[in-house]
């Protein structure tokens, strides 16, 4: 990311940043939410009115951030489809069930879009791919 690039988004707002993710075929439900949150109908989960929206955009993939001990949130987006593409090391900044750790790392999930036809953007044994939080954009 460049200067330049960084600078629009503050003269332009979030909205152009997401603009631009979508242009680029990414559209992560975090970067989704931040923007639309007031647009998410309350009676129907996020993530299936973010996958339409990203369909919408043309987007390649759809990402979610799920900590690494939230098995349960872990076993209901597999079983809509998701995987977990890698691991990003310490993206928390506390542990939802150890409290003498100072962060937990996150799985980062993500599920192929209509685009992406071949499932290109989707990995096997994503548990096993490690990034910082820096690595991750």
């Amino acid at each position: 990311m460049n200067l330049g690039f960084i600078s629009s988004i503050i003269r332009n707002g979030l909205h152009s940043f997401k603009f631009v993710r979508t242009c680029m075929g990414i559209l992560s439900d975090t970067s989704w939410a931040k923007l639309n949150h007031h647009q998410t109908p309350t009676n129907t989960p996020n993530t299936i009115y973010h996958e339409a929206a990203a369909d919408n955009n043309n987007a390649w993939f759809m990402d979610l951030f799920v900590r690494k001990s939230n098995e349960r949130a872990i076993t209901f987006y597999k079983s809509m489809g998701y995987s977990v593409f890698r691991v990003v090391k310490d993206y928390y900044g506390d542990h939802a069930t150890d409290a003498t750790k100072y962060s937990e790392d996150a799985f980062d999930m993500r599920k192929s879009m209509k685009r992406d036809v071949k499932h290109e953007h989707v990995r096997d044994a994503g548990e096993d791919h490690e990034v910082d939080p820096e690595d991750v954009w």
